[in-house]
């Protein structure tokens, strides 16, 4: 349904609704709209407007927050669009021409006629999770270059209950660490200038009241879906209003739109909760299955990187091969070393063909051992680098980004190839097609091993084509081989987000496999991520990161929720971690389609300590999983969430470390960590 603006201050309201969730707007006359609620359905307020006071020392007629603020009719805080024509006022002055509005979309026209610019504000309620995804749409109709500076994806005006961010920090290894910051009079800014997200996931954000938890209180969570540069954006003012914005960071002349040309952001990701953390984690696991339909079941992998490093040949791969078969592994991965000249970091990127060396008849015979006990074969590849140190490079030396008199700057001893050159893009799709079609691999781990520096060749600024280019490469290879999964690692976890993820199929959270790291890794990036799109693997101990001498059994406690694998020499392991890792491996299989399907909720419990419960979509069954790190013992308390009816469930003993007390009740006591236990509930039988 299409409608226009009627009288210049008649109000109109206008409601979308999808998944539970609730939209509902406000806009005066043809002003841009006012969000006026967003949470569920049943709780939507009454239809009426505040109309926020006159203040000393402040225009005459207020401006208020909207999804859509603007400078220069008194409006003080970051507006959502800023460019320039070159000369004269930088302000806008939209309004809103025409509203299309479906149950659970709804598209703003607007239109600032001096300027000849031309907005379209979208946004959408997923009707399967209640997921709201914004975005903007800018065209130039001058006849002059308009040059963007930056258009927010989606501002969101902040409800008055949240007084907190909790925003992520970490680095390699290192990632997934929520730090809480008060809303203050200011701003808070979290920027990636990196060319891709980076591993402090500074394109997430909660925003909380002071008593929530994982089980209580509200919550508002926000992710911009872009693998390129971002920037998001939490200001307050000194009377107390609150707007959230999110969007692209461009670099200087990145964006400039001539006669008819048009700018979409990236997508923006919002999900709202009354029900504590888990809502938030429930809504975005919901979301992304409904818009993800991942392969499954997900097979378990063993993954050569953090058992062998570099060491690689034909003779000790297919002796990983035949003991990774052992353990009950489905999927087998080569990871780096594999290639022509390959011996370390320093050389042969770009060289994408078996080392004649260590792989004299290519990698045939490693895949027929694969596959000959049962396994599917994977392969890691870095297509978007480059080695000065490589047979590419001598070839096309200018094929790697530059710009005349600044010196190539390496990371990892490498280089990033321009993608913005169409040479470059049809090579990677060639080379990877040729490894695909010569040897049957069905998954490919997808490296991306640095930051993006320089950010400009002689044409100026290419992050954002550096992104596209990525999107279209993998669109690409996808619709040619369509049963070939592919992982987006980045070091492990630098690029993870919701844009990536139309293209993959699974992240890799961090290069850290260490298992106490890995609970905080892997809880906190599971508030947006379902489990099965995280790699969680048992690693090696003891552990070369942390020197962590960690037992197998709560390596793969930890690991189980997830992906679950191994990273680690398997021929190394005694008897006794093969058989642990075994019987794990049958946990896996045997509840890998309740864990990849279910509701997740972390129960509220003591620092040091985990409790998830995972429910199956009947509520007839679930798997309790208790966790300990610390040095002492500690009491857990248990409420079991997501079933209708706690007290006609039985809770079966399916593992515990420690001969923990195999009867679940009310208070569980752990021993000292690393120590855990994992639970089978299933609904009784009344026959």
């Amino acid at each position: 349904m299409m409608t226009k603006p009627a009288a210049l201050y008649e109000t109109i309201w206008h409601e979308i609704n999808g998944g539970g969730t609730c939209c509902l707007l406000a806009q005066r006359g043809n002003n841009t709209p006012q969000l006026i609620y967003l949470g569920p359905v049943e709780q939507c307020p009454d239809r009426i407007l505040p109309y926020p006071p006159v203040r000393p020392a402040s225009p005459d007629q207020t401006v208020p927050f909207s999804l859509f603020p603007q400078h220069g009719q008194g409006f003080a805080e970051e507006p959502a669009l800023t460019g320039t024509f070159g000369q004269g006022p930088w302000e806008t002055a939209f309004i809103v021409e025409e509203t299309e509005i479906t149950k659970n979309t709804i598209i703003f026209h607007c239109r600032d006629t001096t300027k000849k610019l031309t907005l379209a504000l979208n946004l959408s309620l997923c009707l399967e999770s209640g997921v709201l995804e914004a975005g903007s749409t800018l065209r130039n109709d001058n006849i002059a270059p308009y040059t963007l500076q930056w258009l927010a994806a989606f501002c969101l005006p902040l409800p008055d209950w949240a007084d907190e961010a909790r925003m992520f920090n970490g680095g390699w290894a290192d990632e997934g660490y929520l730090e809480t910051i008060p809303l203050f009079c200011g701003k808070i800014e979290r920027t990636s200038r990196q060319g891709r997200p980076g591993f402090d996931w500074p394109q997430f954000a909660l925003l909380t009241d002071q008593s929530t938890t994982h089980q209580n209180g509200k919550a508002l969570a926000a992710h911009l879906g872009w693998s390129g540069n971002h920037q998001l954006i939490i200001e307050r003012n000194n009377h107390g209003e609150a707007q959230l914005q999110l969007g692209e960071w461009l670099a200087p002349g990145e964006v400039a739109l001539d006669a008819g040309e048009t700018y979409h952001t990236p997508t923006a990701y919002i999900a709202v909760s009354h029900n504590g953390l888990n809502g938030i984690r429930q809504c975005f696991h919901q979301y992304v299955r409904s818009r993800k339909k991942a392969v499954m079941p997900r097979p378990i992998h063993l993954n050569t990187w953090e058992g062998v490093y570099f060491d690689v040949d034909e003779k000790s791969v297919i002796e990983l091969a035949q003991h990774a078969a052992g353990l009950g592994v489905e999927r087998f991965i080569l990871d780096d070393g594999w290639f022509t000249g390959r011996s370390d970091d320093t050389t042969s990127l770009g060289d994408w063909a078996p080392d004649p060396v260590r792989f004299p008849n290519g990698l045939t015979p490693v895949i027929n051992t694969v596959q000959e006990a049962g396994m599917s074969f994977g392969l890691w590849v870095e297509p978007e680098m480059i080695n000065p140190q490589s047979n590419l490079y001598r070839k096309h030396p200018d094929w790697a980004i530059q710009a005349s008199g600044f010196a190539n700057a390496t990371g990892r001893n490498q280089l990033v190839l321009d993608l913005t050159k169409r040479e470059v893009q049809t090579y990677i799709v060639e080379t990877v097609s040729r490894l695909l079609n010569d040897n049957q691999i069905d998954y490919l781990k997808w490296d991306y091993n640095r930051t993006l520096y320089p950010g400009s060749n002689d044409d100026g600024p290419v992050y954002r084509e550096q992104a596209l280019a990525l999107y279209d490469i993998l669109a690409s290879l996808k619709a040619q081989y369509p049963k070939v999964s592919i992982e987006s690692c980045s070091s492990g976890g630098g690029r993870i987000d919701f844009g990536i993820l139309k293209y993959t199929d699974r992240v890799w959270p961090s290069d850290n496999t260490d298992a106490i790291e890995r609970i905080r890794i892997q809880r906190n990036l599971g508030l947006f991520l379902p489990p099965e799109i995280m790699g969680c693997h048992a690693g090696p101990a003891p552990y070369g990161m942390t020197g962590r001498d960690i037992a197998m059994d709560f390596r793969c406690l930890v690991a189980l929720f997830g992906h679950f694998g191994a990273e680690l020499d398997p021929r190394k392991l005694s008897e006794a971690d093969a058989d642990t890792f075994r019987h794990f491996a049958t946990l896996y299989k045997e509840h890998r389609e309740l864990i990849h399907s279910g509701k997740a909720y972390l129960l509220d419990t003591p620092d040091d300590t985990e409790a998830q419960i995972i429910v199956s979509p009947s509520g007839d069954q679930a798997l309790l999983r208790l966790l300990n790190t610390s040095e002492s013992g500690v009491t857990v308390p248990i409420q079991i969430a997501g079933v209708s009816d706690p007290e006609d469930m039985d809770a079966n003993l399916l593992y515990s470390t420690h001969n923990l007390d195999p009867v679940l009740s009310e208070h569980m006591t752990l021993s000292p960590g690393p120590s855990g236990q994992l639970f089978l509930l299933e609904r009784k039988s009344h026959a």
